[in-house]
């Protein structure tokens, strides 16, 4: 048996009960029909209105109702509640611990608190209308607010400018706006936090800022026209992620740059991937002590932590003219100490001769061939150590050529 109780407080702040009649399964709430109820108990004018439920495979109808803003469903504390179709129109709802096949909301703001819902659509009617009346507008929602439910698929046809979602089980969300051109859909907060677990997301519109927090996230898939402005994960985590660029972001923070790779190793992008590997760990590195940062700055320099090993060629280049340039300045002075060097062309000529075999010499000694000897003094030893730099970037070379190239 179906119990439907009304629950109205009228502008006097007086509260008022009516049991309401339900003589099949179908309820609906319209102005006409709650004009009645009010006439026949003396309210001339209602401020809210609560509709307890103990309902079983009940279609609920709001339309054409305009009395107050928000309809609150609520269910008896002693009975289970399964309702079959939700469906509203211009009327926000509030609706706490009910069983519900389908929704479909059509309205400004949407609360679900500790309900079971199979399938959520918002705004799909609206767009429709808006497709037939005026294309270039979007149907705009104000907040989409779940607490403490289990939802199965979530479909949102509008730009909701407000999502939070607490304590929530979700199989999926879909942003299913229709694709308007020069138009944006701006999503303001999305908020999911305290436990809180979504199997899927798919993301096609801008974000001002999402955050999440104490979460879990299995994937999140970004379509066309995604862009993120501001983004925060504390204590949350993303499993998988696709379709992501550094694009996506306004910021380039370490949760952008996580996201990114995840996405780019899911795409089988190797350069993003390494591009986006490089900037977590620079990013990671900024906590560091003071002695930790100068060698991993080093180790930047030299090969982009493992994943940039072009950049040995530029090491390796700065290497051998500045052992060169010290094997000059060596092989000068000692010319000074025995005579003087006259100024003009043919000394000139000769001294650019000298750095050229200079040059030839340091890259001889970096590679392990310079034929230098002890008896040659201080050139010796820093051929020498040119060659160790020079053993420690090839190794280097090659470990970054792994970690770049190894999938």
């Amino acid at each position: 048996m179906n119990n439907v109780a009304l629950f109205l407080t009228d502008t006097n702040n007086k509260q008022h009960t009516v049991t309401y009649p339900v003589s099949n399964s179908m309820l609906s709430i319209t102005d006409i029909t709650m004009k009645e109820i009010c006439d026949s108990i003396g309210i001339t004018g209602l401020k809210s209105l609560h509709i307890t439920l103990g309902v079983h495979d009940m279609v609920i109808n709001v339309m054409c109702y305009t009395l107050t803003d928000t309809i609150y469903f609520e269910s008896y504390s002693n009975a289970s509640s399964y309702i079959k179709i939700l469906k509203v129109h211009d009327t926000n709802i509030h609706v706490v611990g009910h069983h519900i096949s389908h929704i479909q909301a059509d309205c400004s703001n949407i609360l679900l608190a500790d309900c079971q819902v199979d399938k959520l659509e918002i705004g799909l009617a609206k767009q429709f209308e808006n497709i037939d009346k005026n294309p270039m507008i979007m149907f705009p929602v104000n907040k989409l607010d779940i607490r403490n439910c289990m939802i199965k698929k979530i479909d949102i046809f509008a730009q909701c400018q407000n999502i939070d979602i607490q304590g929530s089980v979700i199989d999926e969300i879909n942003n299913k706006l229709f694709s308007i051109p020069n138009t944006k859909s701006v999503v303001q907060s999305f908020h999911v936090w305290q436990n809180t677990s979504i199997k899927k997301i798919t993301i096609t519109d801008e974000i001002k800022r999402l955050k999440l927090d104490s979460s879990t996230i299995d994937t999140i898939i970004a379509r066309a026209n995604t862009f993120i402005e501001e983004i925060e994960i504390k204590n949350s985590v993303i499993l998988n992620t696709y379709g992501f660029t550094n694009k996506n972001f306004k910021e380039q923070t370490l949760e952008s740059w996580q996201i990114v790779e995840k996405s780019a190793h899911n795409d089988h992008n190797l350069n993003l991937r390494s591009e986006a590997l490089y900037n977590i760990l620079k990013l990671s590195s900024e906590g560091e002590s003071a002695i930790d940062k100068f060698l991993l700055r080093i180790f930047d320099f030299c090969v982009g932590y493992g994943y940039k090993p072009i950049r040995l060629l530029r090491t390796a280049g700065l290497i051998i003219l500045t052992s060169a340039m010290l094997f000059s300045i060596i092989q000068l002075f000692k010319t000074l100490s025995t005579t003087s060097i006259p100024i003009n062309l043919y000394t000139i000529k000769c001294g650019i001769g000298a750095i050229i075999n200079n040059i030839f010499l340091s890259i001889s000694a970096f590679s392990g061939q310079s034929g230098l000897e002890r008896c040659d003094g201080i050139i010796f030893w820093i051929g020498n150590t040119e060659y160790i730099f020079g053993v420690i970037l090839f190794a280097m070379f090659v470990n970054s050529l792994y970690l770049r190239y190894k999938e």
